[in-house]
């Protein structure tokens, strides 16, 4: 059985903390509506820039711990060979329908050198078990198929809704 409550965090030597309230978290203009949304939401969509300069988009699985965003990956994806490249890069939440209210967020992110097992937090794990289960998917699979952890860091908040873009102007 995949053990998720006392397996260390590589940044503070402690499990990874449980689910909490949603806070404000001015530094980086992550409100109480995006912290929901990232405990919520089922996808984010990340892009990087893979070697060669050409950009590299896809939608993942992802938890969010109040401080970071945790995915996991297979090591030889083309995702983690853009990241051990350059650190940048630019996250998508949210739905297109009916608002298109998306947050796009900046962020540096940092492939970690600890198995999945032992930094994936319980709350990943519960916000995927049914996922994982239809996938034919136990925690203990995913960990084992995933193996790669990616710590994202967000920087900088975006906002992007269609009920301002009439007032914005086109991007």
């Amino acid at each position: 059985m995949l053990e998720l409550a006392v397996t260390p965090d590589p940044r503070r030597g402690l499990a990874p903390r449980p689910l909490r309230d949603p806070s404000p978290r001015v530094a980086c203009g992550i409100d109480a509506e995006l912290e929901h949304r990232l405990r919520t939401e089922p996808i984010i969509w990340i892009s990087s820039t893979r070697p060669d300069r050409l950009p590299h988009l896809v939608p993942l699985w992802f938890s969010w711990d109040g401080d970071a965003i945790w995915i996991f990956s297979k090591a030889d994806a083309q995702k983690i060979r853009n990241v051990r490249h350059g650190s940048s890069v630019m996250l998508a939440v949210g739905s297109a329908h009916p608002e298109f209210d998306v947050e796009l967020l900046e962020g540096k992110a940092e492939v970690l050198d600890v198995s999945t097992a032992a930094v994936m937090p319980a709350i990943h794990v519960e916000k995927y078990r049914d996922a994982m289960s239809r996938a034919g998917l136990t925690p203990e699979l995913y960990a084992q198929r995933y193996t790669q952890p990616v710590r994202i860091t967000p920087s900088r908040v975006l906002d992007w809704h269609a009920r301002e873009l009439s007032s914005r102007g086109s991007r």
